[in-house]
């Protein structure tokens, strides 16, 4: 998007205009149902229709026509040119975040730097996905996001001695990004316990026992 132009949520396909809704939740929401294995392609771009179109026009038209006209949504409003966040913003062709696991270091960094609260209901309803993602992208490297794709990203220099190393893999092993299904890594007990402090170090393990997940 410049500077001079006019976000306008709406799309036009076969001389009929569109009136869309692009709050970033919906487009989250889409790949959630994207990455459901559960559900036909064509169940998907329903699916899809229904959250970004505010009028269910679109049901006049053919399977293909619907087809074309959720592709022309893709490529217009949910694929930025701007915003190829994992290649363009941080430089890598791995996978270096995750929405729904990141969710929480997203909201407090866009606390933090913009002082934006991506929980109020007006501003969810608000912002589009062009305008979260140009914010996201300017997310400085003292927010807890950036942070953590940094520690994802950092390769253990080959003169780090043992403790350096040690220290590099167990973050890279706190962060690591599983599916977000819930198949992240599995963390050791020091792991799981990395930044308590000693009482609550010992209340975590007096539960764990409790709970019959630690013996001893």
């Amino acid at each position: 998007m410049g500077l001079t132009d006019f976000n306008s949520n709406q799309i036009s396909y076969k001389g009929v205009d569109y009136a869309l809704t692009m709050a970033f939740p919906y487009v989250l929401k889409y790949f959630e149902l994207a990455n459901d294995n559960g559900l036909a392609t064509a169940e998907k771009m329903q699916l899809a229709l229904q959250l970004f179109c505010k009028s269910d026009a679109y049901k006049h038209l053919s399977i293909d026509d619907q087809a074309e006209l959720f592709k022309l949504i893709f490529d217009k409003k949910i694929n930025l040119r701007e915003s190829k966040l994992a290649s363009k913003l941080f430089k890598s062709d791995k996978k270096t975040y995750d929405f729904e696991i990141d969710a929480g270091r997203i909201q407090a960094s866009f606390l933090m730097q913009y002082g934006v609260d991506l929980s109020d209901a007006d501003i969810r309803l608000s912002m589009d996905w062009e305008q979260f993602n140009a914010l996201l992208d300017g997310l400085n490297d003292n927010t807890p996001f950036r942070e953590v794709i940094r520690i994802r990203t950092t390769t253990v220099p080959d003169n780090a001695d043992a403790d350096a190393r040690n220290q590099i893999s167990k973050l890279k092993t706190l962060y690591a990004l599983g599916e977000s299904s819930g198949d992240e890594p599995e963390l050791t007990l020091e792991q799981q316990m990395a930044g308590m402090d000693r009482v609550e170090r010992i209340k975590y393990i007096a539960k764990l026992r409790k709970d019959g997940k630690l013996k001893g």
